[in-house]
């Protein structure tokens, strides 16, 4: 499968400048290898942590927590590898699990933490962690030519929308634990 992008990243002098430049990126020759670390990667950058073995250690205690998370976790990392290439963001910002984390944080933090599980809730955490994603390349474009970092606020925004919307939407989404945060 060929993908056709354009590459925004250039840096200037002194502040990135946008430069439009098309890249092909053909995700199916991507080996394995980087796939898994990219995955790894992004679980571990929640703790600050570029490496691979620290993102498998996080994983391996989520799931010993519960399986739930895990499964947050590794679906919120794949996500945040995937809409990240399709929109094609610089693959090294990828396999650095730089656009992952956010995802990972959100999609733990709404399917597992805030809400009951459920069909809904696994649902409502997929599209959030791509919400996620979505804040993170608009914010990254907003705030890179500022010479501003992105951070977590894309999870911070994405959560808080994704809370505002289910306390709305009550009924919905049936909770214990929505009614511990109201």
């Amino acid at each position: 499968m060929m993908i056709y992008v354009f590459d925004s990243r250039t840096l200037g002098s002194t502040l990135p400048i946008v430069n439009m430049q098309m890249i092909v990126i053909d995700i199916g020759a991507i080996p394995l290898e980087k796939w898994l670390a990219a995955l790894m990667r992004s679980i571990g950058q929640i703790v600050f942590a570029d490496n691979i073995l620290a993102g498998g250690l996080l994983l391996v205690g989520i799931a010993i927590a519960t399986l739930r998370g895990a499964f947050m976790a590794i679906s919120g990392a794949f996500i945040g590898v995937i809409i990240p290439m399709l929109a094609g963001v610089n693959q090294g910002d990828i396999e650095a699990g730089l656009y992952g984390f956010n995802p990972v944080l959100t999609m733990i933090a709404v399917g597992w933490v805030f809400l009951e599980s459920s069909g809904k809730t696994t649902l409502l955490a997929i599209l959030a962690g791509i919400l996620a994603v979505l804040f993170q390349l608009g914010l990254t474009n907003l705030l890179s030519p500022l010479g501003l970092p992105v951070l977590a606020s894309p999870f911070i925004l994405t959560l808080w929308t994704i809370l505002f919307i289910v306390n709305k939407f009550r009924y919905w989404f049936p909770s214990e634990k929505m009614a511990e945060i109201n």
